[in-house]
């Protein structure tokens, strides 16, 4: 029964991890349809997934301070019925700033929920984390290239309001599944592996360690380049490259090649480190060249590229967190998630501020700046593990 229980309330986050998937990638889908219904400028444009970022960034304080009086599956529940609400009221024409609070409470349901699937794949699976990991996160990787292909075949049907009445729907049925695992099985799975001992004054001093900080530095940057890319590509490449019949397609290749090394990686016989190194370099390296170069087989195949290179790079964070912390998942996979979303808060913004005021292409290679900014984390990673 206990292995059972394991299994049943894996599939079930699997299963969540597709809604988790279409909260994070959505906003990159409609931009340009929101940004044409609101009349937004580029400012404006960021704010949207900043605000996102803030709720999951409040989300994961709000965890911090629930997770060691509750247990991991029932916030997971309570949230993702926050984000089943919160996608359906997005679905309601409103006007721009209530609008800005529907997404905020996308992502108070996004963000803790994130995090704690993780940790519990962590607690569950601690000899087979990487692949485990590896499986939550190409789910995102799949939801990416199928996602950008047919909502944006649907908008020429339906509105992009109807898209997230479709996305709270979906959320919903998602949560109700989990439920009725956590339900069954609860009494089937140890309570030591959902829930964890009170935050100590002493794990701080974990947190001064500098492989702790490098890692911290390095989820800022995977987040920082790849939020870069998922937000802004589909507009950059449509709006200001004059090549929208590709646009969808450009983020579409970035995912799939992200799925497939995601499930790849854990079989790659070299330490997360190195790793990560190599793929931030090699990501940056891809980004610039499509973004320098700007033509349609340039942008296609470097779009492919850089999925190919940066892909893993978040469950591999999460990875070497969850092994450091294995104690306390559940605080280390939050803590890094609160490091993720502040990346998230801000790189949209800095974008958005840079095309108002310098050419598209300069402000769109940020992301392989923070990419290479990445890669010299890593090497701190290196040098703190020897």
């Amino acid at each position: 029964m206990k292995e059972k229980g394991i299994r049943r309330y894996t599939t079930g986050i699997i299963i969540l991890a597709f809604s988790m998937a279409l909260a994070t990638g959505i906003i990159g889908i409609l931009l340009n349809h929101i940004v044409d219904y609101y009349q937004l400028n580029s400012v404006q444009s960021g704010l949207i997934s900043s605000i996102f970022s803030i709720g999951s960034a409040a989300s994961i304080v709000l965890a911090l301070i629930l997770k060691s009086r509750v247990k991991k599956p029932v916030l997971i529940i309570c949230l993702t019925a926050v984000l089943a609400a919160a996608f359906t009221l997005s679905g309601i024409p409103v006007p721009f700033v209530v609008f800005l609070v529907f997404c905020f409470f996308v992502g108070i349901g996004y963000g803790a929920t994130d995090a704690f699937m993780d940790a519990s794949l962590a607690d569950m699976h601690k000899e087979k984390t990487g692949k485990y990991l590896g499986i939550r996160h190409g789910c995102f990787g799949i939801v990416g290239i199928v996602a950008p292909i047919v909502i944006g075949a649907a908008l020429g049907y339906v509105s992009w309001h109807t898209v997230y009445l479709v996305l709270g729907l979906i959320a919903g049925v998602s949560a109700l599944f989990y439920f009725l695992v956590h339900r069954k099985y609860t009494g089937a799975v140890e309570e030591s592996r959902f829930i964890e001992k009170p935050f100590a004054i002493d794990d701080l001093k974990s947190f001064g360690h500098s492989g702790f900080i490098f890692l911290a530095l390095s989820m800022f940057f995977t987040v920082a380049g790849q939020n870069g890319i998922i937000v802004w590509v589909v507009r950059y490449v449509s709006t200001y490259q004059k090549h929208p019949e590709i646009a969808s397609y450009c983020l579409s290749l970035f995912w799939l090649a992200s799925t497939i090394i995601r499930f790849i990686m854990p079989y790659i016989p070299i330490s997360s480190e190195k790793k990560i190194c190599i793929g931030a370099l090699g990501g940056g390296i891809f980004w610039a060249l499509g973004v320098l170069i700007g033509t349609v087989p340039a942008m296609l195949i470097c779009c492919f590229m850089t999925g190919l290179f940066v892909g893993s790079l978040f469950p591999l964070n999460i990875g070497l967190g969850t092994a450091m912390f294995s104690a306390k998942t559940g605080m280390i996979t939050a803590i890094l998630s609160f490091t993720k979303y502040i990346a998230q808060i801000i790189v949209p913004i800095i974008i958005g501020a840079l095309m108002s005021v310098l050419p598209a292409k300069v402000a769109i290679l940020t992301a392989a700046v923070m990419y290479f900014c990445n890669a010299a984390a890593a090497l701190g990673l290196l040098k703190a593990k020897k």
